[in-house]
């Protein structure tokens, strides 16, 4: 079978891995971006497992650690969950009420994504942007060669899929950048902290972490000095424990604003019934997900690929 996945960030890893278990499949991934930017490299903010089971499609290497977890609310730290540490962070950091991973505070386990194995480079590059059109299996692009496919997996935004496809929406796609402050601590350090942040401040961190020697503070607008200063002190640290030169970084496309979810499955049940075309990861669902609460996901599309034709029974 021909499998062709747009995107090859870290949902088009899982998908490709999800897929490959069959030496029938033919697998190519396309991209916008050249391959020493691959698969992760723009990403800069936090990124934790809760689970493992990333390895069962990436190959990877992954770090169990202890991450401990606090909310810095009026000068005092909290490690213990409540409604208004929760709804007070939720506003803040996307303007909505919501369940957040306030819940779990104190000492909790994840896994931190050390490397990736070197077949995760060999991908087959084309701009996204110059995919035209789908029309009867096929990706055509915009110099004049196209890409037959069975199936189609996308892990691109909803938005600009729908626009390539012709398909009409009323669903604002909206969405919020998050900027981003890495620097490094001069301090000997091993440990992995989070604090979440409450006050109303948007160019102040939300979120602050240490990674061993690694501190990321994240923020809703762009970070001003008072704002990094104060997240800092709420570690017990200063800015002259940090090293000069600490960098500043854009992740244009960073908190999703949730559409109608009627309106959502609408949009990808025409996806797929009229292209072919399976929707996978929190872009092109558009939903605020986890890396790790893509995998029933994967599994799911699999599992409809199988039911409804017999040529693809051996996935």
């Amino acid at each position: 079978m021909k499998i062709a996945i747009i995107g090859a960030g870290i949902s088009g890893l899982i998908a490709r891995g999800a897929f490959s278990s069959s030496y029938d499949n033919e697998i190519r991934v396309f991209d916008k971006r050249p391959k020493e930017k691959l698969p992760l490299s723009d990403h800069k903010a936090v990124m934790r497992l809760r689970d493992d089971r990333i390895k069962n499609y990436v190959n990877c290497q992954l770090k169990k650690v202890d991450v401990y977890k606090a909310v810095y609310h009026n000068g005092e730290i909290y490690d213990k969950p409540n409604i208004l540490l929760n709804n007070l962070y939720s506003i803040k950091a996307y303007g909505t009420l919501g369940d957040r991973s306030l819940s779990s505070l104190g000492r909790v386990e994840r896994y931190l994504l050390k490397s990736f194995g070197p077949d995760c480079q060999d991908y087959e590059i084309r701009d996204v942007i110059d995919i035209m059109m789908v029309k009867h299996g096929t990706l055509y692009f915009k110099d004049g060669n196209g890409y037959e496919y069975d199936v189609c997996i996308s892990t691109i935004p909803m938005p600009i899929l729908i626009k390539m496809l012709g398909i009409e929406s009323t669903a604002d796609f909206s969405y919020s950048p998050i900027h981003i402050i890495r620097g490094k601590i001069k301090i000997k350090s091993n440990v992995h902290q989070t604090i979440y942040f409450t006050d109303k401040e948007s160019s102040h961190p939300y979120r602050a972490t240490i990674e061993g020697d690694t501190i990321i503070a994240e923020s809703i607008d762009y970070p001003d000095e008072e704002g990094f200063t104060r997240c800092l002190t709420a570690f017990g640290l200063s800015i002259y424990d940090i090293e000069e030169g600490y960098v500043r970084y854009l992740q244009k496309i960073g908190k999703i604003n949730e559409i109608d979810d009627y309106e959502r499955r609408r949009l990808m049940m025409q996806i797929t019934k009229d292209h072919n075309i399976y929707s996978f990861g929190r872009f092109a669902t558009w939903r605020p997900l986890r890396i790790d609460q893509t995998f029933d996901d994967i599994e799911k599309i699999k599992l409809f690929i199988k039911l409804t034709s017999q040529k693809y029974y051996d996935l």
